[in-house]
């Protein structure tokens, strides 16, 4: 992979720059079928308080905000960029406190302990620098019995079998740091299937 490709890779996990506003323009355009189908699979209910980490221009945000009607929606990205681009297009949303954008990181997640009745996340996994402290972060965060939800669509696949491969990889990495896979899925997307993937919030670790 040469300088250019890991260069414009690097965008999509954190924004910043010109090339930072175009990458956020167009995942606006390409995440959309990934965000609105992980927001189905969500099981909303009155009250909830949901996390998205790495929240992008703030799509399946937009679309969680139509489902929940007394709940409230936080979310978390890294990059400033992408916290503009998100509050602009949910900003009728913010005013009216329904949701509450940040720049934050995933190591180090700025809320209480089980405060938060689902996290979910939109191919952003892969970008996190420490994998394993930041789903020690999120499982302090994420309520006892919480889901914890994934689309996965690893940039490296090249065919349904190995979007399967890498999906198995990571539950397991997900499992062995105090969770519980309650389903698998996959979805034919381009240029790759993508997989969903839900946890449950174990009681103690394995």
């Amino acid at each position: 992979m040469n300088f250019f490709k890991k260069y414009l890779i690097s965008q999509f996990g954190n924004p910043h720059g010109i090339i930072g506003r175009w990458a956020g323009r167009k995942m606006s355009r390409i995440n959309v079928e990934r965000n609105e189908w992980l927001v189905n699979n969500l099981s909303v209910m009155n009250h909830q308080k949901f996390l998205e980490i790495g929240f992008g221009p703030g799509i399946a945000i937009h679309f969680l905000a139509k489902r929940t009607v007394n709940g409230k929606i936080f979310g978390i990205d890294a990059s400033k960029v992408m916290l503009e681009q998100a509050s602009r297009l949910n900003k009728s949303e913010i005013e009216l406190r329904r949701i509450e954008l940040i720049q934050a990181d995933v190591h180090k997640i700025p809320y209480h302990s089980d405060f938060f009745d689902h996290i979910y996340s939109v191919n952003s996994y892969e970008f996190w620098a420490n994998k394993i402290e930041a789903l020690k972060e999120i499982r302090r965060v994420l309520k006892d019995s919480g889901r914890l939800h994934f689309v996965l669509q690893p940039h490296s696949a090249k065919n349904f079998e190995e979007v399967v491969e890498s999906a198995k990889i990571f539950g397991e990495e997900i499992i062995a740091q105090g969770f519980k896979q309650i389903i698998i899925e996959y979805k034919k997307m381009a240029p790759v299937s993508c997989a969903y993937l839900k946890f449950e919030k174990t009681f103690e670790l394995y």
